[in-house]
């Protein structure tokens, strides 16, 4: 099955960045692109599967007045969800699996040094396209009445990553709870 794709990603603001301070911020990003999912299980009753996801992204940064082409961004990922049933309280599963991918430019746009923004502290750095990191993924969902709740875990490990020379690279790991 064939799907569509998008992202979103923050504004950077470097002067609440000690790594990137003085250089300049960075403008939202948005990524569309097509999104190949493939099951390799399902369960008789159709409530759990595993299945595989490639989202391949174009990247484009924006403020609403330009719209600029950064580059491309992939993660595919192994996923095990489990639709909401009365054994689950209502609640339903989704635990993913994934290895990002990035383009030259994706990766450049964060973690770049140029020329002008070379201290003693922080040295010129560019990257290369590739590996990007492994993320690990696990949210539960349940919808009461217009209400959804859905809390969240993702986990990023970012050693091995071809931009982890970079001044700008900090730590290798990266988690969000929600």
């Amino acid at each position: 099955m064939i799907d569509a794709s998008f992202s979103l990603g923050l504004p950077v603001n470097s002067d609440a960045n000690d790594l990137r301070d003085g250089m300049r911020d960075l403008d939202p990003t948005f990524e569309i692109g097509p999104m190949v999912r493939y099951y390799l299980w399902k369960s008789k009753d159709e409530r759990h599967f595993f299945n595989i996801e490639m989202p391949y992204r174009a990247v484009y940064a924006t403020n609403l007045t330009y719209v600029d082409h950064v580059g491309y961004y992939s993660i595919p990922y192994l996923n095990y969800l489990s639709k909401a049933s009365e054994e689950t309280f209502g609640w339903s599963i989704d635990i993913s699996l994934g290895f990002q991918y990035g383009s030259q430019g994706f990766h450049n746009r964060f973690y770049a040094v140029d020329s002008q923004n070379v201290r003693t502290d922080r040295k010129y750095f560019h990257s290369v396209s590739g590996y990007s990191g492994t993320q690990f993924a696990a949210l539960i969902a349940k919808r009461i009445n217009d209400v959804l709740i859905m809390p969240f875990f993702r986990y990023d490990y970012l050693d091995g990553a071809v931009y982890n020379k970079s001044p700008l690279y900090k730590n290798p790991h990266y988690n969000n709870v929600s």
